[in-house]
């Protein structure tokens, strides 16, 4: 009789290996990288956060239509976003998203003042985003937008827009006078950028 080949098994202690359900966001994440050219994001190891979300780690964007350095982005966390718009090629109507660990790097940028504040050495920076679009109130809530350069300082904003309707979002040049500013509110906490912004002058 022929020979039944080998099975492969895992060694002993070995961790388990997450596989994506094709409704979970990991696998619905990875269905929507299926249309982009290949190692645009690529990433070392991934885990599903319910239907709505998932955490790369260890993660690289490259844009292959530039020769830029590529992004690196130690941990990628969206606890949720709107992929029912995303798999209809439509901007999606919320989103919760932290960035930690994005390497900047300021040497690639070409500019001196920039070079003068931050040095030579890639930045390390958090970045987070919650915002929500509510159709039918015509409303857009930033809950938070927010940018942590580790070391230099950390500024965030909040705003509440009025007359955002789905057109708008489509077509932000059509917002002409019907977007209104209900509140925002701006704030800086400063640990070294300032000084050495003054210094590089």
């Amino acid at each position: 009789p022929p020979e039944t080949p080998p099975i492969d098994t895992p060694p002993p202690n070995s961790p388990p290996v997450a596989t994506p359900g094709p409704q979970d966001g990991l696998g619905r994440l990875q269905a929507l990288l299926r249309s982009v050219p290949p190692d645009t994001i690529r990433y070392d190891s991934a885990t599903a956060l319910g239907t709505e979300g998932f955490e790369l780690h260890g993660v690289t964007l490259t844009n292959p239509w530039q020769h830029n350095d590529p992004i690196r982005i130690l941990t990628l966390r969206v606890e949720r976003i709107d992929f029912t718009a995303l798999e209809q090629h439509q901007p999606p109507a919320y989103a919760d998203i932290t960035v930690s660990g994005l390497a900047v790097p300021i040497a690639g940028m070409g500019d001196a003042t920039l070079t003068a504040i931050f040095g030579t050495n890639p930045v390390s920076a958090d970045v987070r985003l919650s915002y929500a679009h509510d159709a039918g109130a015509q409303t857009y809530t930033v809950n938070e937008l927010a940018l942590d350069l580790h070391g230099f300082g950390r500024l965030s904003l909040a705003a509440a827009l009025g007359g955002v309707s789905s057109d708008v979002i489509a077509h932000p040049d059509r917002a002409g006078g019907s977007v209104t500013l209900q509140s925002a509110r701006l704030r800086y906490e400063d640990q070294s950028f300032l000084r050495r912004l003054l210094q590089a002058q």
